[in-house]
């Protein structure tokens, strides 16, 4: 066999082997866009937001949002959705190597009337992406007092100042993890806000977290 036709046999190989990519992008493509729109909706109807602000991440990957609720003693909540690229067929077995999920994240802020006391911290610090947003929101590590704990299973790493943020957050997460996949649970005093990070799963999984938060909290 000669280059010339080495080169043609290659070529032919490479465009056989993108026939099932192609079929699997258009596939999976409609689905994520039909998901990531009744994601929307739905958490548009949970939270009524009295103005609303969408930032998309880049091509299906996720969104950023903030919505304006002022209720009780919220002022706004901030989301977060990104999800890994199921839409690309080749990329599928490093999402299951590396056990890639979605992750929802709820940042609400409350208002100046609630003033929120202590700081604490509890996350799945085995997830590469959270455990990079512990690193990154907790600068001084060695300042926090640690310790571990078990929900549903799942063993959390907590790093907290006192105050009646500890009990609140563990509160928190032994409610939401009973039907969900949590990651975190972060209760700031100074920032006066509460996160959330769980995997969204199934609608039923969002509106249980979204209940345990207006549950333990009163928010």
């Amino acid at each position: 066999m000669n280059t010339s036709d080495l080169i043609n046999l290659i070529a032919a190989i490479i465009i056989l082997a993108s026939f099932p990519g192609v079929i699997w992008f258009f596939r999976i493509r409609k689905k994520m866009i039909r998901k990531q729109s009744i994601l929307i909706r739905f958490l548009e109807e949970k939270f009524k937001p009295r103005d609303k602000t969408y930032w998309y991440l880049g091509y299906l990957v996720g969104f950023r949002a903030k919505y304006k609720v002022k209720r009780r003693d919220v002022d706004y909540v901030h989301l977060l959705y990104t999800t890994p690229p199921y839409h690309v067929f080749f990329y599928l077995p490093l999402i299951w190597m590396f056990k890639k999920r979605e992750r929802l994240e709820l940042i609400y802020q409350l208002g100046s009337g609630s003033r929120l006391r202590g700081e604490a911290h509890i996350a799945n610090m085995k997830i590469p992406s959270i455990r990079l947003s512990v690193k990154a929101d907790l600068k001084d590590l060695d300042s926090y007092k640690k310790m571990k704990l078990k929900a549903n299973g799942v063993e959390y790493s907590v790093f907290y100042k006192g105050g009646e943020a500890l009990d609140k957050a563990k509160d928190l997460l032994t409610v939401m993890s009973e039907k969900a996949n949590v990651y975190r649970v972060s209760i700031d005093g100074s920032r006066n806000s509460i996160l959330v990070s769980f995997e969204p799963s199934t609608l039923e999984s969002i509106e249980h977290v979204i209940d345990s938060m207006r549950r333990i909290t009163g928010l």
